[in-house]
């Protein structure tokens, strides 16, 4: 069996990109993997895999916060250390991977150029983990909400030069896993040859994630749930709009998580204004046994966790198309609705006709969990399978 060298930009286990991390050396380790190069010290991971060589390499090249306005100003234009953390980062895992001499490399993008132009130089094949749609679809976003909502231009990331170096990772790697086919679509628009793009969903925790142990309550305002960061990109502006919409009294918003930057503060401030929401960091869990509708209204997202979770959990969910977690969704109509992203009136009509038929939510759960048990099964065999037909010696 070949060595095989795991490059990653998160701490595997902590986040959406942790939890990814952590997935994808499971898969890895099962075909061969011998040393894995990231951020932390691996934590409960590396302790229960104590065969794994784990180098914990740190990128980040900031400098420390002198002050509210500094602290304020890098939230704000965020894109430059990012890019300078993971250049570093990428320079130090090189560095590891040459010292490791695996025969084969896999890594995610942002942080793997340098060890995926060793492995080109060295002949090594090489595998690219994308966690979002093309970067460019990613920037997209971002930018042309801050214009919208803000009238500013955006400073975070990624910046241009973060663009160019990940499309020079696409063009390194010999295969790259996306996590949906609306982030393979999105690859192959920006010219990606398609023969070099796998997709495999992302597993979700079906032990922790689960059908709750009594019925939930049908009575009073539809009980609505947002997971995630509110930020720009994951177009929260959308669902308070809709919830405008339909009108006082009609739907009460339970959000999980803080917003990402000051402006998107702002934003979020002015747009919750006479509409019922709690906002509470923390664990999901409580907010998906109890409330009734998962609202994800993305304008981009390779996978989006929370889509699986929420399903796991029997609670429909209402999705744009440019969220990669609409693939689970459009596999059966109890899962919940599909919408065109940015688009107010049709996350509101979605919620209307899920109101109208909340009688049968009950009945529709036990089907949305199997949809999420059928999406882990495919990713728990896929991928090991994956990184053994194009890594792994025979």
């Amino acid at each position: 069996m070949r060595p095989l060298a795991v490059v990653f930009g998160s701490e595997p286990g902590i986040g959406g990109l942790g939890h990814q991390a952590a997935s994808s050396l499971e898969a890895a380790m099962a075909t061969g993997a011998t040393h894995a190069i990231g951020p932390g010290a691996g934590g409960a991971f590396a302790g229960r895999h104590a065969g794994l060589e784990w180098t914990a390499v740190d990128g980040d090249a900031r400098r420390p916060l002198e002050g509210r306005a500094e602290a304020t100003l890098r939230r704000v234009a965020s894109g430059p250390p990012q890019l300078r953390r993971d250049r570093r980062l990428g320079e130090r895992a090189r560095d590891v991977v040459a010292a490791a001499a695996p025969s084969a490399l896999y890594g995610f993008t942002q942080v793997s150029l340098e060890a995926l132009e060793l492995a080109r130089a060295e002949g090594w094949p090489t595998m690219l983990d994308n966690p979002n749609t093309h970067l460019r679809d990613f920037a997209t976003s971002y930018r042309s909400e801050a214009w919208r909502w803000m009238g500013v231009p955006y400073l975070g990331h990624p910046t241009d030069a973060m663009l160019q170096r990940v499309e020079r990772e696409y063009a390194l790697a010999d295969r790259i896993r996306v996590s949906s086919t609306r982030a393979r679509r999105s690859m192959s628009r920006y010219g990606v040859p398609a023969a070099k793009i796998d997709v495999v969903p992302q597993p979700i925790d079906l032990e922790r994630f689960r059908l709750p142990a009594f019925p939930r309550r049908r009575e009073g305002p539809l009980r609505l749930v947002f997971v995630g960061s509110l930020d720009l990109r994951k177009g929260f502006v959308y669902l308070l709009r809709a919830m405008r919409l339909l009108g006082a009294g009609a739907t009460r918003l339970r959000i999980v998580g803080m917003t990402g930057d000051p402006l998107s503060r702002r934003l979020f401030d002015r747009e919750r204004e006479g509409l019922e929401v709690v906002v509470e960091p923390g664990d999901p869990v409580p907010a998906l046994a109890e409330g009734e509708v998962l609202v994800l209204p993305s304008l981009e997202d390779g996978f989006g966790f929370v889509v699986g979770e929420a399903l796991a959990c029997g609670m429909p969910v209402v999705v744009t198309d440019a969220c990669g977690g609409a693939d689970w969704v459009e596999a059966d109509e109890a899962a919940g609705r599909v919408v065109p992203p940015g688009d107010a009136e049709a996350i509101a009509s979605a919620l209307a006709e899920l109101a109208d038929g909340r009688a049968r939510l009950d009945d529709a759960a036990p089907v949305a969990r199997r949809v999420a048990e059928a999406q882990v099964a495919r990713s728990l065999a896929a991928m090991p399978e994956l990184v053994a037909a194009h890594l792994r010696a025979g």
